[in-house]
């Protein structure tokens, strides 16, 4: 029993050791709150409305009713381009019923 009781603690003393050991190696970034902030400012040549977006609505097809139907002279990549810029963390190609969106209005 005295032999159990004293390799556990050996066994424990070691676990104790490795990982004081690791923590202390492996250090640790402490994240500087006081750095400035980079905003980036997009200047944009074209309006942008703020729309809810319908089951089946698509960024073309909400476009071309915001433009009543007189999108034929834009690109279709120049669309999605000016979408890209006023929704920077939003899929074009991947909307949400019910949630608003800025459309270009042109």
């Amino acid at each position: 029993m005295y032999f159990i009781k004293r390799i556990s603690l050996y066994i424990f003393l070691i676990l104790l050791f490795l990982s004081i050991y690791k923590d202390i190696m492996s250090g640790y970034n402490i994240p500087d709150n006081n750095s400035p902030k980079i905003q980036q400012t997009v200047k944009i040549d074209f309006e942008i409305v703020h729309i809810k977006v319908k089951s089946g609505e698509t960024v073309l097809s909400i476009v071309e009713k915001i433009n009543n139907n007189d999108i034929e002279i834009l690109n279709v990549n120049q669309i999605i381009s000016d979408f890209r810029l006023a929704n920077p963390e939003t899929d074009p190609f991947q909307l949400q019923t019910g949630h608003y969106y800025y459309f270009p209005l042109y």
